[in-house]
């Protein structure tokens, strides 16, 4: 009622003016609308409470039956309880009851296994008959063996098996270690022939070294207790693989040294098979390391096996060195070259690339037989021409000047031998040879020496004086590419300088001698002998001998090299003064006027001759006379000294007892001044009686005397000679 009177109210409310009758159908179907619409809300509402109902009837239906069945579980429990309290008492027979069931699986499970070895072993037998399925074969028995080897540790503390059925299964173990044995025999052959397996098949190499390292894990994994040790059998293989390459050119090699004899065509075919082998270390690199696990370095040990088969092949080499000619030695350590170029480019970072071939003792025979046959050879050729062209005219060039062909041969020779050697880049080879060299051209500057002490003839010693100077200046274009091709601690450049400087000495030992041939020119010898004399106050004697001289060098000159005409004029100077220092120190025995104004004559006579032929030795040839002046003349004994003090400078051979006789026949001072004269010089004298290079005493005449007073004056030669030894 109360929801009706609300209801009434609120059309009225709605109703209340005129206007709002036209809306009262569209009121009546929104009433209509509405109420529809509530009618189907309360009809599904009930419907929802209805489900409800209806399953909350069915809960508790299922409830009931779990109380039921909860209510039985408690009862089997309860039967379950009493059961248990009654088994309590037998808790260790139950344990040992479930300790022999394991037991019993376990041993029936073992067993099993057991039975089965001889057939899984013949199944991984059969496995081996290719070499596809290695990989499969080693995992089956590596399983296998692992059981039987559980097995053997179990019935070695088992005192129950009778005898019988331990030899049967004995007879088990020994299949599969007979099977694993010919697996192992089957991977290690292979691996004794690793070069051809890994070029023909490598995926077999590498499944060999997949199982090496497994198997390797495995005996790491073992703790020591048991280990197959593949990998060092492995490394066993390649090295013994590379050992079989050599054997046949290293039965070859040492059958030679047995024999000592190796023929060219034998020693063609052994370098052949070596290049080959050579050639088969870089087919090895790239084809066949790559194969191998980088970390084991396999590469160095294939290495390490090729050095020492050729360390081997060159001591065989070196044991036959005195048997073979030297272009065969070259071929050898050619060879020797290209094996160390190789192995270096292989693997220039691994200390085993770099095969040390110097040090090895076969190799050092082989250069010790080189350098002395090249010795022997250069040695008795150079001497063959130097007979040659000391017996045989030399002749006369388009410039008026003597040579021979032997100089330009000689030097053509030694550079063909270095050459030989040279593109070999062997420092050893290089050194040793190089001594071998420079020993034959100091002999064969000796050689020269002994000739022209000998005494040679004017246009032989002529052709040697240009000869060596060409030598000369050979020599020094070899030593300098010589130097350059050795590396710097075998360098000796002054050793090098001096043996080519020894070829001017040389030059200058034949004008020495052709200074000595003018010298013997008997007009001369008398000219010369009157120097001090009464005759040679004349004044005549120093400008007839220079007339000579002069005659003598406008013809030498002509022969020699300009530089040389120039030494040959200075010491032919020196030589002239040399003898009349001697007259006027051992014949002259006044000091007149007369002989003071022949000295001074002598001396512009001689300047002027210098200033000519020697202007630039001018200086150092004219002091000495002018020194002799001074001593000669001197009136107080300090003039004297210092006079004799210049004169030793000059010549060092000079003594008091040479020159005292000419200053105690002064004639100007007293005796007791010339004893003090000559006290003064003996005070200065560098040398006693005895110490010079002549001595005077014992000369048994005035002419003894004169001549070893030139003997002492007269100029030699300073020169240090280069040995092979300074080049060591």
């Amino acid at each position: 009622m109360k929801h009706h009177t609300a209801a009434v109210e609120e059309i009225e409310h709605m109703l209340q003016h005129s206007s709002d009758l036209q809306n009262l159908s569209a009121m009546q179907s929104d009433a209509a609308d509405l109420s529809q619409r509530c009618g189907t809300q309360i009809a599904g509402t009930v419907s929802l409470h209805l489900n409800r109902a209806h399953a909350g009837l069915q809960g508790v239906a299922s409830a009931v039956e779990g109380v039921a069945a909860t209510q039985l579980a408690f009862q089997v429990i309860d039967e379950l309880c009493q059961d248990c309290a009654a088994l309590i008492e037998h808790h260790a027979k139950i344990q040992l009851l479930g300790m022999i069931q394991s037991n019993l699986f376990k041993t029936l499970f073992d067993a099993e296994n057991i039975a089965e070895l001889p057939h899984d072993a013949l199944a991984a037998e059969k496995l081996l008959t290719t070499n596809d399925h290695l990989f499969q074969a080693y995992r089956v028995l590596a399983a296998l063996e692992g059981t039987a080897n559980l097995a053997q540790h179990t019935l070695d503390g088992n005192d129950v098996l009778n005898q019988h059925e331990l030899q049967k299964l004995q007879m088990y173990f020994s299949r599969v270690r007979a099977a694993m044995a010919q697996f192992e025999d089957r991977i290690f052959s292979l691996l004794h022939d690793f070069i051809e397996v890994g070029q023909d098949t490598p995926d077999v190499l590498t499944t060999i070294m997949q199982i090496v390292q497994i198997q390797e894990q495995v005996d790491e994994n073992s703790q020591g207790l048991t280990s197959k040790k593949y990998l060092d059998r492995f490394k066993d293989a390649v090295s013994h693989c590379i050992d079989s390459l050599f054997a046949e050119i290293l039965k070859m090699a040492r059958s030679a040294v047995d024999s000592q004899s190796l023929p060219s065509a034998a020693l063609e075919k052994m370098l052949e098979m070596a290049t080959s082998l050579c050639h088969q270390l870089v087919d090895i690199f790239d084809e066949i390391s790559p194969c191998f696990p980088p970390a084991w370095d396999v590469f160095d040990i294939v290495m390490s096996a090729y050095h020492r088969s050729v360390s081997s092949l060159i001591d065989c080499f070196g044991a036959l060195s005195s048997v073979l000619p030297n272009s065969d030695i070259l071929q050898v350590v050619q060879w020797i070259r290209q094996y160390q170029e190789t192995t270096s480019n292989l693997v220039s970072h691994s200390l085993l690339s770099r095969f040390d071939n110097e040090s090895h003792t076969g190799f050092a025979h082989l250069v010790a037989q080189y350098a002395a046959c090249t010795y022997d050879l250069l040695h008795a050729w150079a001497i063959n021409i130097l007979q040659v062209d000391m017996q045989t005219p030399p002749k006369l060039g388009e410039d008026g000047r003597f040579w021979s062909f032997g100089a330009v041969d000689f030097f053509q020779t030694i550079n063909e031998q270095f050459g030989l050697i040279e593109p070999l880049h062997t420092e050893y080879l290089l050194h040793q040879t190089a001594l071998a060299l420079l020993a034959v051209i100091a002999e064969y500057q000796e050689a020269q020496s002994a000739y022209i002490k000998r005494g040679l003839p004017v246009d032989t010693l002529c052709a040697i004086v240009n000869n060596s100077s060409r030598c000369y200046d050979e020599s020094t274009t070899f030593m300098e590419h010589l130097v350059s091709s050795l590396p710097q601690d075998l360098q000796n450049d002054e050793t090098t300088a001096n043996q080519s400087a020894a070829f001017l000495h040389l030059a200058n030992e034949a004008v020495q001698s052709l200074v000595l041939s003018i010298f013997q020119d008997a007009a001369l010898q008398e000219l010369l002998r009157q120097f001090g004399t009464e005759a040679w106050l004349t004044g005549a004697a120093m400008g007839s001998t220079l007339a000579t001289l002069e005659d003598y060098l406008d013809e030498y000159t002509t022969y020699i090299q300009p530089a040389f005409s120039k030494r040959l004029a200075a010491d032919a100077s020196r030589t002239a003064l040399a003898y009349y220092l001697a007259g006027l120190f051992t014949r002259m025995r006044t000091n007149s006027e007369q002989a003071v104004k022949t000295v001074d004559s002598d001396v512009r006579a001689l300047q002027h001759f210098v200033a000519r032929y020697a202007p630039s030795k001018h200086e150092s040839i004219m002091q000495p006379l002018l020194d002799a002046r001074e001593l000669l003349f001197a009136s107080k004994a300090d003039e004297a000294a210092d006079a004799f003090r210049s004169l030793t400078k000059s010549y060092p051979d000079l003594t008091v007892e040479m020159i005292e006789g000419a200053v105690m026949a002064q004639g100007g001072a007293t005796p007791n001044e010339r004893q003090q004269l000559v006290s003064q010089c003996r005070a200065v004298s560098r040398k006693q009686p005895g110490d010079g290079a002549v001595e005077q005493k014992g000369a048994s005449s005035s002419t003894d005397v004169f001549e070893a007073t030139v003997a002492a004056l007269r100029p030699r030669l300073n020169h240090k000679t280069a040995t092979t030894a300074q080049f060591q």
